[in-house]
C-alpha cells in the first residue's frame, strides 16, 4: 500500500533529489554579496540591507537557485564590508573566476557622490566611510569597473545593485533622487564597458529605493521581488512557463512587480545586450515540490470532505508536479503514482488506470504501482488483467503488509468470484384463510423469473428452488432459507424472489392492514404473508417476519445476494436492511406506497404479473448481464414502469455500482473502505458493523481496512467497537502505523485511559515531522492521568421540622453513588464528601458546595443533592435542607448553586435527584417534592411576580419544544458543566407528573428503597471495555429503566462522565491542530498560489474548503463566494475557458460548496437557494445538490414561517392574551428567538 502520514495525505513527503541541484552546463558559480545596514557613523544606517544579501546568500546555495558553494562565495555584511577589505575581494576573489563560469556581483548599501563634488565620482559607501569624507573613505565606482574589466575573465556577468540609498531621506526610503540618476548612469556606462554583462538596479534615474518591512517581514522592496523570482515567481513570466528562471524573466518580473507594488520605483535593466535565456534558478525542482505539497494536502481535504471534485483538483497539481519534475531532467514516480490514486478515489477508475499503465512501463515505476493498477481493474471488472498486476505487485513486494489479504485474493479471483449461482423464488396467488386476497400474477412472475435465470443468466435448474401458493408456507419458507446457508459458499450468489402480498406501511391502503405497533414489535409481526397466514383478533398469525426475513438472509454466506420483494414495503424491513443488510434489496416501491400488477406477454400470451418483476424482467432481457450494475438496473427498471404510466418507484438498498450477477468483491470493498479517511456520523455504525463482519469473514490479516473500521467507529462515538478494531490493525501492522497509532490514542483519550493514551502518543510522535505537538499532547496527557476527582453527596431521609415528612431512599442514593464513582471512575475514597440527615444543614451544603466549586476549576468534580425539591414564590427551584422550614432557615435556591458554579470554565457534575412540581404530586407519599415555603424571608423579600417565573419557564418550555429530552440548553438551571435532572423539571410547568422514590431493583445489598433517577444513573455508570461512558451515553442507558426519562443541561454531552473538561479541551485542541495540518499548509500554499494568480477562481474555492476544514466558517465562506463570483464574471470565465475544459463543472462546484456552507451556517438562506437550483440545472443527476436544496428551502421556510408566527403571537401578548395561554405562549416567543 501507499504509505500515509499522519494527516490522510496520500505518500510520504517529497524529500529534497539531489539531481536537482543540476545547473545547466556553467562549471561554477561564483558570487559576491555585500550588504550594510550598520554603518560605523549612525547617521548612515538602514534597516534591510543586510538582511537582503543575508537572505541572498543562504538561496543561492539551495539546488534550485544554483547550489553555489560557500568556498566561491564572498560576503560582506555590516562591519565586515570595509573599504580595505572590499578592495582586496576585487583585486583578488575575481581573479578565481574562469571563462566559463558565472560571477553574480550584489550591492545593498549606500550609493552616493561626495557632497563636495556632486558631480565628480560616484562611491559605494562601505561600513567605515566618513560621510564628511566620502572620497577619502568610500570605494570609486570605476574601481569597481576596472576590476570587472581587467581582473574579471568569467562571460556570464550579473550584476544586480540595490544601492540607491541615504539615511537622509525619511524612513522607508532608500536614496536620494540626485544620487539614483548619477549610480544608473554609471553602471549603464559600466555594463557597456564589458559585453556580456546583465546589470538591474533598483530604480531609475530620478527615483528612490524604498525598504519596508511589509516586504517579506523586512526587506528592500526591489530585493524582496528579486528573492521571490529566483525562487521561482518569476519563471515564466515573460515567455512559456517551463521550470527555469532566466535572466531576463528574473529582470522582467522584479520590474514589473516593483513598479506594480510602488507606482513610484522602477527597476532599470542595463542598455548592454546579455543572453536573455541564461539561467539563474532552476525552480522546477521546487515548484513540483510545491505542487506536490499542494496536491498531498489538496488530496487530504477531499478525504475529509469526500468530494470527487478535490480528488481530481489533487489529480491535476500531482500531474502538474510530474511534469515540473520532468521538465528539469528528474521525473517523479510517486507524483504519478498519487496522481493515479486520486483518480481511482474520484470515481475515474478508466483515467487510473491509463495513467497506472503508462507509470508501469517506467523503469522506476513503484511497486505500489501494480498494486493500484490491480485494484483500479478489479473495479472495472476485468478481473484476469487485475490478478496479473496484483501477482507483479508480491513479486515486488513479497513482504508487504498487504501481502496476505493480496494472495487471498489472487486465490478468490482464480477461482471465479461468482461461485454457484443458486435462487429461491416465491409466487403466491391463494390465501386459503384470508378471503378476498386473491391475487392472479404472482405464480407467473415466480415462473417467469426462473426462466430467466436459467435461460439467460446460467443458473442451473437444479440450484433453483420454486414455491409457489400452498408449497409457499413461512416454515417452508424459513426451512428453504436455512438450507441455502447450509449449502452456499463463500463464493457463492443467490437470487430470492418473492412476489405475493406483505403487511404494508400503516396508512397505505389497498392492502391487508394491522394495528399500529412499535419499531421493535414490527420486526417481530408478519411482513411476508404466506399460505397459510389467517387472520386472528390480536391480528395476523403465521408468515415471516420481518426479524425473520432479515436474520436468514444476512446468516447465508454467499458473497452475492440479491432480494427482490414484489411486494408492499415497511419500515420495520426496510430499517434492518439499511442498517446491517450484507445483501442488496430491491423493493417494489417504499414504505407507504402500494405495488401494483400489470399484463405481461408470457409464452405469447398477455399474463397478469407484478410491475416490478415485468419492469425488472425486461432490463434483464435487453442488458449485457455480465456489465448489469444495481444503479442501471434501477434506473432502467424506473424508466421501464414510467414507459408503462404507472406512478410507482421502486426502492433500492445497497451499492448501485456493484454488478447485478456478480458475487460481492469482499476483497475489493475492503480495499475501497481502506482508502477512505472520513465517515458520515450517521451512516458509520452500520457501515463498520458491515465490514467488520467482512473482515472476520475473510481471516487474513488485512490491517489497513480494520483501521477504517475503526476510524468509522470513531466517528460514530462508538468508543469500544473502535478501540478493538485499531487495536487490531495495530497488531497486524506491528504497532507500525502512524496514522492508526494517533487515532487509537484519541479513542483511549476519549475513554479517559489516559496513560494508554499517553503510551501511543509518544510511539507516534517519535516518528513525526513535528514533535512539539506530541510533546505538548504527551505533557496534558500526563496531567491528566495524575489527576483526580472529588465529590459532594447529599442525601436527606429525615428532616429537623416534624412537618416535613421522611423519605426512604436518599441515604441509598448517596451509597450508590459513591460505589459507583469509586469502584467505576476511580475516584479516591477519601476525596468523596458525604453528608447525611442532619450533616445536610444549609451552612453545611453551601460551605462544602463552595469548597467543592473550587476544586472543579481543576479537577473532576461530582455533586448529588437526593432529598426533598420544591419551588420558590417565583417559581423557581430551590432544594430543601435538612434544616430547612424552621425558624430563620430557608430552601437553597438553584441559581444560587449555578452562581457560585457557573458552566464556563469548571469540571463540575450536578444531579438534583429532587422534585419540582407544584401539584397534588405533595399528597403522592413517596414524592420528592415539597410544598413552596410562604414565609417571608428576611429583608423583606417580596415576589416580583413573574421575573423569575418567567426565566424558568422558558428554560424548562426549552426542555419541553425538544423533541429529544436527554440534552436541552437551559442556562438559568445549570449548575456547573453539567446538570442532570429528574423527568418532573420538564414537567414542573404542564403536568401534575411527581418525582418518585421506589425499591431497587436487582440490589438487596443497597437497601429497600431509592430515587429512581439517582439508582438508575449509578448502576448505569458502568465501564466497558475499560472506557467511561459520555454523558450521552449514560443518559440512554438510564431512559430504559426510568418511569420518567431524565433531563440533562450540558456543555459537554459527548464528553465522558466526571472528566476533566478544562484539560481535556486542551487536548483535544492539540489533536484537532495534528488533524489539521494538511488543511493549514494547504491555506498557506493557496495563499501564495493566489497571490501570483488573484484572478484564477478554483484556488479560492480550494481555499476556502480548506478554511471549513479547519472550522472557520467566516473565511471559508469569504473564499467561496469570491469564486462563485469570479466564475459569473463573463471575461473571467472566458478566460478560464481556454485554460479549464472543465470549467462549467468547477463553476457548478463552487456553487454547490459555498451554498452549502452558507445553509450549514443558517445564513442567507434565500442566496443558498438561489446557488443550489443553479448547481441543479447544470447536473441534475447530483444527489447531493438536491439534498442541500431541499435542505435549505425547507430551513428558509420554517425560518419565514418562525417570524411571522412569533410576530403574531408578541403581538398577541402586547394585548393582554385575553385567551389565556400566557405562560405557554411567552414560552415559545422566547424559545423562538434562541439561536438554533
Amino acid at each position: 500500500m501507499p504509505t500515509t502520514h499522519e494527516s490522510g495525505s496520500p505518500g510520504t513527503r517529497l524529500g529534497r533529489a539531489a539531481a536537482l541541484s543540476k545547473y545547466g552546463e556553467t562549471r561554477n558559480r561564483w558570487a559576491l554579496i555585500v550588504g550594510i545596514s550598520k554603518y560605523q557613523d549612525p547617521t548612515l544606517e538602514l534597516k534591510y540591507a543586510d538582511r537582503d544579501a543575508n537572505e541572498l546568500y543562504a538561496l543561492l546555495q539551495t539546488p534550485s537557485a544554483g547550489e553555489f558553494k560557500p568556498q566561491q562565495m564572498l560576503k560582506l555584511i555590516n562591519d565586515e564590508a570595509t573599504a580595505a577589505r572590499l578592495r582586496r575581494a576585487l583585486g583578488g576573489f575575481l581573479l578565481e573566476v574562469g571563462r566559463d563560469d558565472l560571477m553574480l556581483v550584489y550591492f545593498a548599501c549606500h550609493g552616493s557622490p561626495d557632497p563636495r563634488r556632486p558631480a565628480g565620482s560616484l562611491y559605494l559607501l562601505t561600513y567605515d566611510t566618513d560621510p564628511n569624507e566620502i572620497a577619502g573613505t568610500a570605494v570609486r565606482m570605476d574601481e569597481v569597473q576596472v576590476a570587472l574589466r581587467e581582473h574579471l575573465s568569467a562571460e556570464r556577468v550579473v550584476v544586480i545593485v540595490d544601492a540607491c540609498h541615504s539615511a537622509a531621506i525619511g524612513a522607508g526610503t532608500r536614496g536620494p533622487r540626485e544620487s539614483a540618476a548619477l549610480l544608473n548612469t554609471y553602471l549603464a556606462k559600466m555594463s557597456e564597458s564589458r559585453g556580456g554583462i546583465a546589470l538591474l538596479t533598483s530604480a531609475e534615474a530620478s527615483e528612490a529605493s524604498l525598504e519596508d518591512e511589509r516586504w517579506g517581514g523586512g526587506h528592500g522592496v526591489f530585493t524582496h521581488f528579486l528573492l521571490e523570482g529566483l525562487k521561482g515567481a518569476a519563471d515564466g513570466h515573460s515567455q512559456p512557463r517551463d521550470g527555469i528562471v532566466t535572466v531576463g524573466e528574473l529582470f522582467d518580473f522584479v520590474r514589473d512587480k516593483v513598479s506594480e507594488e510602488t507606482k513610484s520605483q522602477h527597476p532599470a535593466i542595463g542598455p548592454s545586450s546579455f543572453d536573455r535565456n541564461m539561467p539563474l534558478a532552476i525552480t522546477g525542482g521546487e515548484d513540483a515540490r510545491t505542487q506536490y505539497e499542494l496536491a498531498s494536502d489538496l488530496f487530504a481535504l477531499a478525504a475529509r470532505l469526500d468530494d470527487a471534485g478535490r480528488f481530481e483538483a489533487a489529480a491535476r497539481h500531482f500531474a502538474e508536479a510530474s511534469q515540473r519534475s520532468r521538465s528539469v531532467g528528474v521525473p517523479l514516480p510517486d507524483a504519478d503514482l498519487q496522481k493515479a490514486k486520486s483518480l481511482l478515489a474520484a470515481g475515474e477508475a478508466k483515467a487510473a488506470i491509463l495513467s497506472l499503465e503508462t507509470l508501469a512501463n517506467a523503469p522506476d515505476a513503484p511497486a505500489d504501482t501494480w498494486l493500484l493498477l490491480g485494484m483500479a481493474r478489479a473495479e472495472s471488472h476485468n478481473t484476469s488483467a487485475a490478478r496479473e498486476a496484483l501477482e507483479r505487485f508480491l513479486k515486488l513486494a513479497p513482504d508487504s503488509l498487504d501481502a496476505a489479504w493480496i494472495r487471498d485474493y489472487i486465490r478468490a479471483l482464480q477461482e471465479g468470484v461468482g461461485g454457484v449461482r443458486r435462487a429461491l423464488i416465491i409466487g403466491i396467488n391463494h390465501y386459503p384463510k384470508l378471503p378476498h386476497t386473491e391475487l392472479t400474477g404472482c405464480v407467473n412472475d415466480a415462473n417467469r423469473m426462473r426462466d430467466v435465470l436459467v435461460g439467460r443468466l446460467g443458473f442451473h435448474p437444479d440450484n433453483v428452488r420454486l414455491m409457489t401458493d400452498d408449497e409457499a408456507t413461512g416454515n417452508a419458507i424459513r426451512k428453504a432459507l436455512a438450507m441455502l446457508e447450509a449449502e452456499s459458499g463463500p463464493a457463492d450468489t443467490l437470487v430470492m424472489h418473492f412476489s405475493g402480498h406483505s403487511v404494508p406501511e400503516p396508512g397505505a391502503s389497498g392492502a391487508h392492514q394491522v394495528p399500529k405497533a412499535s419499531p421493535e414489535q414490527r420486526e417481530q409481526e408478519t411482513f411476508l404473508i404466506t399460505s397459510e397466514v389467517e387472520s386472528q383478533a390480536n391480528g395476523l398469525h403465521g408468515g415471516v417476519s420481518a426479524r425473520e426475513l432479515h436474520d436468514l438472509l444476512n446468516a447465508i454466506p454467499a458473497r452475492q445476494k440479491f432480494v427482490i420483494l414484489d411486494t408492499h414495503a415497511n419500515t420495520a424491513f426496510t430499517t434492518l436492511a439499511e442498517r446491517g443488510a450484507n445483501y442488496s434489496l430491491l423493493l417494489a416501491a417504499y414504505p407507504g406506497k402500494l405495488a401494483y400488477e400489470h399484463t405481461f406477454e408470457y409464452q405469447g400470451v398477455q399474463a397478469p404479473g407484478g410491475l416490478l418483476t415485468g419492469a425488472v424482467l425486461s432490463v434483464l432481457g435487453l442488458a449485457d448481464p455480465t456489465h448489469l450494475d444495481y444503479g442501471t438496473l434501477l434506473d432502467e427498471t424506473i424508466r421501464e414502469i414510467q414507459r408503462l404510466a404507472f406512478d410507482q418507484v421502486p426502492m433500492f438498498v445497497g451499492n448501485r455500482d456493484q454488478l447485478v450477477m456478480s458475487a460481492e468483491d469482499v476483497h475489493l470493498n475492503l480495499w475501497q473502505l481502506s482508502q477512505r479517511y472520513h465517515f458520515h456520523s450517521d451512516l458509520s455504525p452500520a457501515l463498520a458493523q458491515r465490514q467488520a463482519d467482512l473482515l472476520g469473514r475473510l481471516a487474513v490479516p488485512f490491517p489497513s481496512a480494520w483501521a477504517a473500521v475503526g476510524r468509522a467507529y470513531l466517528s460514530a462515538n462508538a468508543l469500544p467497537a473502535a478501540c478493538e478494531a485499531l487495536g487490531r490493525a495495530l497488531s497486524e501492522y506491528g504497532d507500525s502505523d502512524a496514522r492508526t497509532t494517533l487515532a487509537l490514542s484519541e479513542v483511549l483519550f476519549s475513554g479517559q485511559q489516559y496513560a494508554e493514551a499517553r503510551r501511543y502518543v509518544t510511539v507516534w510522535s517519535q516518528a513525526d515531522e513535528d514533535p512539539a505537538d506530541g510533546s505538548a499532547l504527551v505533557t496534558t496527557l500526563r496531567q491528566l492521568e495524575s489527576g483526580s476527582c472529588h465529590a459532594l453527596l447529599i442525601g436527606i431521609s429525615r428532616y429537623a421540622s416534624e412537618e416535613v415528612p421522611p423519605l426512604n431512599g436518599p441515604a441509598n442514593d448517596v451509597k450508590a453513588f459513591r460505589a459507583a464513582i469509586v469502584e467505576q471512575l476511580r475516584c479516591p475514597e477519601e476525596n468523596v464528601t458525604m453528608l447525611l440527615d442532619e450533616k445536610a444543614t444549609r451552612s453545611a451544603i453551601l460551605e462544602n458546595f463552595r469548597v467543592l466549586a473550587a476544586r472543579a476549576q481543576q479537577e473532576p468534580a461530582m455533586f448529588l443533592f437526593a432529598g426533598y425539591g420544591s419551588l420558590d414564590a417565583d417559581a423557581a427551584p430551590t432544594l430543601v435542607p435538612y434544616d430547612g422550614r424552621t425558624e430563620g432557615i430557608f430552601d437553597i435556591p438553584v441559581s444560587e448553586l449555578a452562581s457560585v458554579a457557573p458552566a464556563r470554565d469548571t469540571n463540575l457534575l450536578a444531579v438534583l435527584d429532587c422534585g419540582c412540581t407544584r401539584s397534588s404530586a405533595k399528597d403522592t407519599p413517596r414524592s420528592r417534592y415539597l410544598a413552596t415555603d410562604v414565609r417571608s424571608q428576611p429583608g423583606g423579600r417580596q415576589s416580583t411576580g413573574v421575573s423569575r417565573l418567567s426565566q424558568v419557564a422558558q428554560d424548562v418550555g426549552r426542555m419541553a419544544d425538544k423533541p429529544v429530552l436527554r440534552t436541552v440548553d437551559a442556562p438559568g438551571l445549570r449548575v456547573g458543566a453539567t446538570t442532570i435532572f429528574p423527568g418532573s423539571f420538564r414537567s414542573a410547568f404542564q403536568t401534575d407528573a411527581p418525582l418518585l422514590e421506589g425499591p431497587i431493583k436487582r440490589d438487596a445489598k443497597r437497601g429497600k428503597g431509592g430515587g429512581y433517577l439517582s439508582q438508575a444513573l449509578a448502576a448505569a455508570l458502568r465501564v466497558k471495555d475499560g472506557l467511561t461512558p459520555s454523558y450521552h451515553a449514560w443518559i440512554e442507558r438510564v431512559e430504559q429503566e426510568l418511569k420518567q426519562e431524565p433531563v440533562m443541561t450540558s456543555k459537554h454531552p459527548d464528553e465522558p462522565v466526571l472528566a476533566n473538561h478544562t484539560l481535556r479541551a486542551v487536548a483535544r485542541a492539540a489533536f484537532r491542530r495534528i488533524e489539521h495540518r494538511p488543511f493549514s499548509r494547504l491555506v498557506s500554499l493557496l495563499q501564495n498560489h493566489i497571490a501570483r494568480t488573484s484572478l484564477r477562481p478554483e484556488p479560492y474555492l480550494d481555499l476556502g474548503l480548506a478554511f471549513y476544514a479547519l472550522g472557520e466558517w467566516n473565511k471559508a465562506l469569504q473564499r467561496l463566494r469570491t469564486a462563485v463570483n469570479l466564475y459569473d464574471d463573463p471575461s473571467v470565465f472566458e478566460q478560464e475557458s481556454k485554460i479549464d475544459s472543465a470549467v462549467s463543472e468547477h463553476q457548478r462546484q463552487a456553487r454547490y460548496h459555498f451554498a452549502r456552507v452558507l445553509y450549514e451556517q443558517k445564513k442567507e438562506l434565500g442566496k443558498a437557494v438561489e446557488e443550489l437550483r443553479k448547481a441543479r440545472d447544470q447536473e441534475p443527476e447530483d444527489a447531493r445538490v438536491h439534498y442541500y436544496l431541499g435542505q435549505a428551502m425547507r430551513a428558509l421556510i420554517e425560518r419565514e414561517s418562525l417570524a411571522e408566527a412569533r410576530k403574531a403571537l408578541q403581538t398577541y401578548l402586547d394585548k393582554g392574551a385575553p385567551l389565556g395561554h400566557r405562560d405557554e405562549v411567552r414560552r415559545f416567543v422566547v424559545a423562538s428567538k434562541t439561536p438554533g
